[in-house]
């Protein structure tokens, strides 16, 4: 090899070597980190103790692995590499038949494998039904709803046939709602029912949860179902329906964590614009997971129901009407905080049952009977 080209090779290795110490220190390229859930680690404080007992050591070594120059890149181009050669996504979720994604939580849900053993699920049995009448007694109707699992919508789009369950805890707790006459309404076996004649799609193919026209369905049944029990509520004029091939608000949630050079085309998806007639408001109380921001970004939240109305996330974290957070849940429930509201709406997906109602009823049944 001409000296010459060896100069130029060992050059471009040597620059190779030196860029992460280039962009570290002069920051030249403007660089994209990496999307999704994880755990950020913050520069470890010095003292000698953590540094004799190596916790320092650890936490460098850590810090220095998560924010190294181009690490975002690099897994980009590994996760691209994996997807063409094996087909593979690196995340922990599930890739379907053309190119459907799934939460295996759904799945878990659905072939019964998150199935409350017969001591916990009576416990939660007396627990709902104490809690059931514990509101009556207040005067506040509970409304209940079980969001589309989407590896039932599409089971069709799994890799591996699932195996259904004779019993799920969806089934075994929607029984025991119907039983006590609460208002249920059970978004999954509807959107089954829609699945072969709605013009558009219920649960987007890249989203984790329903998609926003879907979302607009379910928000309409609840408001009929509010109605049906004596509730009013303002009404809601649909005015047009925008078609779009780009994916909007949560409808294709799932690809960024997917982490993949080149992003992956969205099927046409339909967005409602709603109008909303101005007249009496209900003011309501939420206990739901992440299904109820699509009603906030339909604007039901701000329009359907009154002012004071609130979301306790996950029975966590408080927000307001306008989504602005209020603060964190107490772990001791005052049942007369609950009197402002005219009812109560529980939103749950199915793998969310797994922690029913999320703590909710059994801090309602302690805090009456102090």
């Amino acid at each position: 090899m001409p000296k010459k080209a060896i100069k130029i090779t060992l050059g471009f290795f040597i620059l190779l070597a030196a860029l992460p110490l280039l962009q570290v220190v002069f920051n030249p390229f403007k660089l994209v980190g990496l999307s999704g859930a994880f755990e950020v680690n913050f520069p470890p404080k010095f003292s000698f103790n953590t540094l004799l007992n190596g916790k320092f050591q650890q936490h460098a070594d850590l810090y220095i692995k998560d924010n190294a120059p181009f690490k975002g890149d690099l897994v980009r181009f590994r996760n691209q590499l994996n997807y063409f050669a094996f087909n593979e996504i690196n995340t922990n979720l599930l890739l379907g038949k053309e190119h459907f994604i799934f939460d295996p939580n759904y799945l878990l849900a659905l072939e019964g494998k998150d199935l409350h053993t017969d001591s916990l699920y009576n416990a939660n049995a007396l627990t709902l039904e104490n809690g059931i009448r514990n509101l009556a007694n207040l005067n506040i109707p509970l409304f209940v709803v079980f969001t589309p699992n989407k590896a039932d919508f599409y089971k069709e789009k799994l890799i591996l046939e699932p195996t259904l369950a004779f019993q799920t805890n969806a089934k075994r707790y929607a029984d025991l709602l119907i039983k006590n006459k609460v208002p249920f309404f059970d978004a999954n076996a509807w959107f089954l029912k829609l699945k072969d004649t709605s013009n558009f799609p219920l649960i987007p193919k890249y989203g984790a949860h329903w998609s926003r026209y879907g979302a607009w369905l379910a928000a309409d049944s609840l408001t009929k179902l509010f109605q049906m029990n004596g509730i009013s509520t303002p009404k809601v004029i649909p005015q047009k329906i925008e078609l779009s091939q780009t994916a909007r608000f949560t409808d294709d949630d799932y690809l960024p964590s997917l982490n993949l050079i080149w992003r992956w085309a969205s099927p046409q998806l339909a967005y409602p614009i709603l109008g909303f007639e101005p007249s009496a408001k209900p003011n309501v109380l939420v206990i739901s997971d992440s299904y109820f921001w699509n009603f906030y970004d339909l604007g039901y939240m701000e329009h359907v129901f009154g002012p004071k109305s609130q979301l306790w996330y996950y029975n966590k974290t408080k927000y307001n009407f306008k989504r602005d957070k209020l603060g964190e849940c107490s772990e001791v429930l005052n049942p007369s905080e609950l009197k402002q509201f005219k009812a109560i709406i529980f939103m749950s997906a199915h793998p969310s049952l797994n922690n029913f109602s999320f703590g909710f009823f059994n801090q309602l049944n302690a805090g009456l009977n102090e």
